[in-house]
């Protein structure tokens, strides 16, 4: 057997179980089979490395190079979705997702998936792909504009948290890698920059993997879901998920997509906006208010607010910041039956006909507690009256087996919308999404986070963190403001919603100033 390469004299690696390459893959890179001693000729060495990823790497580039051009040239809509290696396609989602780029001008993307199931797929076996999602495969990495589609990249299709440690693959782009869970991740951004953003894409192929433990993770996590992007109007681009259901129709906004026809003008059944903070709220007009609204033109049937009371005039964070509490005093910030009016206000008026508001038990909602159980009214002459009627209100009602939560005391006679104020130990559960908690306090008490409920029972959909990211089957939401003042540094916060679908399929809807797709 040969030892040293024929071009170069550099030393012989293994590189197949039928073929060696030359040690030096970037300046020679010439291969070898191992019986006959003969050099592979150059369309032998092109087939090796067509067999080595599954698929045809020149035309696979070019598709690349065609998708590159159309963005070049105007092109503004595509559709990304992974397919798996040696399985079959989804057709009917297939075809949904077909039809939908042909009614809305988008370009398909497919990124190649790759496993080995031993348990079904012989070890001799090649890998290829359905002849379906053949021609929309593309390879290497893909930059438009602020987005880099991480073609090549491989993430083992049964990987629990795709998304672990690839902050820097994106390199100061959003970046979106294939893979058959949908996951998403803000990374770290200069406070005055939209953060950067890590997607994986959900699959259109069906589930297919190994009878073991880590297999049947993959299978629970597999979903039949893409991404849409669009680049229009805006420096970064408003991407949705798409999640198809079990015959593979998906929606989109306010329209339904199946492999024959698409319909209009459907209702969305939950709205989740990021968290409200209505004193500091920036996203009103684009999520309520203005012609073209989220509340307008999808028509919510539930609204979940998140964090509706910001507590700033009475903030526990503030009793150690004189300045600041000077400045609140000559502002009349620290007026709280004044910033409880304000919420109030704000939810008879965002409420549309039809829908019902409720209330998520929240951190800072319960900043009004926490100020109750420490205020002096002897020294807060501005709050004395309001404090002592709400302490009184407290414990009649504890007397009485009525609510002792004060911010429900207080809004709950004023509003003249449909309100429900939900319990943190009871789950409240829609189309199979419990939206009962806020994400700040975990199982037992502990510390929450997306990726700790995303180990308990139900699908959720969550906020809290400002931060929107996806994990297993929590969603969770940004905020509904800009940076507020204890926000420093660098962050990973977003003007972000979440959206329900009938059937309990899920996407994030982000807002740039007053633009939502």
């Amino acid at each position: 057997m040969l030892k040293e390469c024929e071009k170069c004299g550099k030393k012989l690696q293994k590189h197949t179980k039928r073929s060696i390459r030359c040690s030096d893959r970037v300046n020679c890179g010439a291969v070898y089979q191992i019986n006959p001693k003969f050099k592979l000729s150059p369309i032998d060495e092109k087939q090796e490395e067509n067999n080595r990823f599954g698929y045809d790497i020149e035309a696979a580039t070019k598709r690349a190079d065609y998708i590159r051009k159309r963005f070049e040239n105007g092109q503004n809509n595509f559709i990304v979705v992974s397919a798996q290696n040696n399985t079959k396609v989804f057709r009917g989602f297939f075809n949904s997702l077909l039809k939908f780029c042909k009614h809305n001008d988008a370009e398909l993307i497919v990124i190649a998936s790759h496993y080995k199931n031993l348990t079904a797929i012989s070890k001799d076996e090649p890998k290829q792909w359905s002849r379906d999602v053949v021609p929309y495969i593309v390879h290497g990495d893909l930059i438009l504009d602020s987005v880099v589609i991480k073609s090549s990249f491989k993430i083992n299709a049964t990987t629990l948290h795709p998304l672990n440690g690839k902050q820097a693959h994106g390199r100061g782009k959003w970046a979106i890698f294939g893979h058959p869970q949908q996951a998403m991740e803000p990374v770290a951004t200069p406070g005055d920059m939209m953060p950067l953003r890590l997607y994986t894409t959900g699959s259109c192929t069906r589930e297919n993997y190994g009878v073991s433990d880590i297999g049947e993770k993959a299978k629970f996590n597999h979903t039949f879901g893409a991404l849409t992007v669009n680049f229009k109007g805006h420096k970064y681009p408003f991407i949705r998920q798409l999640n198809a259901d079990k015959t593979g129709a998906f929606y989109d906004l306010d329209s339904r997509y199946t492999s024959t026809k698409i319909t209009h003008g459907h209702r969305i059944e939950c709205l989740v906006p990021g968290d409200e903070h209505v004193k500091f709220n920036q996203a009103s007009a684009a999520t309520y208010t203005a012609d073209d609204s989220i509340v307008k033109l999808l028509k919510p049937k539930r609204i979940f607010r998140h964090d509706v009371l910001d507590g700033y005039a009475g903030s526990h964070h503030h009793d150690r910041d004189p300045v600041l509490r000077f400045k609140k005093f000559h502002n009349n910030d620290d007026d709280f039956r004044a910033e409880l009016d304000q919420v109030v206000d704000f939810i008879n008026s965002t409420t549309p006909r039809g829908a019902t508001s409720y209330i998520v038990p929240s951190n800072h909602d319960e900043h009004l507690t926490k100020w109750l159980a420490r205020v002096d009214t002897n020294t807060d002459h501005k709050n004395a009256l309001f404090a002592l009627e709400m302490q009184h209100a407290q414990r009649v009602n504890a007397l009485n087996g009525g609510p002792s939560d004060p911010l429900r005391i207080y809004i709950e006679p004023r509003l003249r919308v449909p309100c429900v104020f939900l319990d943190r130990s009871k789950c409240f559960i829609v189309d199979g999404v419990d939206q009962s908690q806020h994400g700040d306090v975990g199982k037992n008490g502990s510390r929450g986070s997306a990726k700790a409920f995303a180990a308990t029972a139900f699908k959720m959909n969550i906020g809290h963190s400002h931060g929107a990211r996806i994990v297993g089957g929590v969603f969770q939401s940004g905020t509904s403001t800009g940076r507020l003042e204890y926000e420093r540094g660098l962050g990973d916060h977003s003007m972000t919603h979440i959206i329900q679908y009938k059937g309990g399929k899920r996407s994030h809807v982000d807002i740039y100033g007053d633009r939502w797709f």
